[in-house]
């Protein structure tokens, strides 16, 4: 049976309080220090993809955010010049009903957090020891990854932990859950960055064979046996498992 142990998390941000619901949920001791008075928003909005909305929905939360949440039900790609649509993806109820259910983000977790006794401290020094979320993995901001993947990250650890007969295996888990982790998040950061390199090409040749494969897809007349990969990642495949 995995030991209990006494958790600091340093941070209450979106990774640390997913980390102490994944951690608390698993029966461990969970403290989260945070270094400022109050929560506060920062940032007009925030989308929860569906690798971060399944484990969300597993801490059952689903019905929470479901009273905050709006629902897109595409993601058009516009050529700025003219406002035609070369691309797009649908999203609910498509892309909800392959992989599961995608506010006040911080809030509900923080509420979360709080129901399941775990101790917050705030306007308390924080001190950095093993990183996750942003602090290990910066995302640039074109997949909608920089919290779904500390989300992840969260409930990745609580899983690894949960392997832990003792504190002597925690060196171990630790290095396990590296292994899981690190190839994850550096195909999400590459697939981030090739997209902010696909959505912002100059105007030529380049551009208009993006915006023609775009177009293709779209309209169901591209054929991958060709070895022409889809410029829209959310519709790809082959990047969408």
């Amino acid at each position: 049976m995995a030991k209990s142990f006494t958790i600091v998390i340093c941070g209450a941000g979106l990774g640390g309080l997913g980390a102490a619901i994944a951690l608390a949920r698993k029966g461990h001791r969970v403290t989260v220090v945070e270094a400022t008075s109050q929560l506060n928003e920062v940032g007009a909005g925030i989308q929860i993809p569906l690798n971060s909305s399944r484990i969300i929905q597993s801490y059952g939360l689903g019905e929470k955010f479901l009273e905050k949440v709006v629902w897109p039900g595409n993601i058009n790609f516009k050529r700025y010049a003219n406002g035609e649509i070369i691309g797009s993806t649908p999203l609910h109820p498509i892309m909800c009903e392959t992989y599961g259910y995608p506010a006040d983000y911080q809030r509900l977790l923080f509420d979360a957090v709080k129901g399941l006794r775990v101790r917050i401290m705030l306007a308390s020094p924080t001190e950095s020891v093993d990183e996750t979320g942003d602090a290990a993995h910066a995302m640039v901001p074109y997949l909608a990854q920089g919290a779904a993947t500390a989300i992840e990250d969260g409930a990745a650890l609580a899983e690894c932990l949960d392997r832990a007969q003792g504190t002597n295996d925690i060196p171990t888990v630790l290095r396990a859950f590296q292994a899981v982790r690190k190839p994850q998040c550096e195909a999400i950061q590459k697939g981030a960055r090739a997209n902010g390199d696909i959505w912002h090409m100059s105007d030529g040749p380049e551009q208009k064979q993006r915006d023609h494969d775009m177009k293709q897809t779209m309209e169901g007349h591209s054929d991958s046996s060709d070895g022409t990969k889809n410029p829209n990642q959310w519709s790809d495949k082959e990047f969408q498992p």
